[in-house]
């Protein structure tokens, strides 16, 4: 099965929400990332997808925060259950290495 790795879209956001309401059982998450992309601290090209079978099957959000120091904050990241196993680990190393 392939996976692709790409930048969501704004067609790509109510698949977005409900892969996270899926994920954490609950729509915490995905309002926060509905607030998040209406934000200063937004990075349109960090908000990445995951897709198989043109189905959005994973996301991962970086997006700015200030504390002391300019950083980045990955927030949440959530992938349907039946994938799990397949590519976590790979789809969190292609958003670190954008960095």
């Amino acid at each position: 099965m392939d996976i692709l790795i790409g930048k969501e879209e704004e067609k790509d956001y109510k698949k977005i929400y409900e892969v996270n309401r899926l994920a954490f059982g609950q729509e915490n998450e995905s309002k926060l990332i509905d607030k998040i992309r209406k934000g200063e601290n937004f990075i349109p090209g960090l908000s990445l997808v995951a897709e198989t079978s043109n189905r959005i099957v994973g996301h991962i959000l970086f997006s700015k925060i200030f504390i002391i120091y300019k950083n980045l904050l990955k927030l949440p990241v959530s992938i349907k259950q039946e994938f799990m196993t397949e590519f976590i680990i790979p789809y969190a190393e292609i958003g670190v290495q954008v960095f």
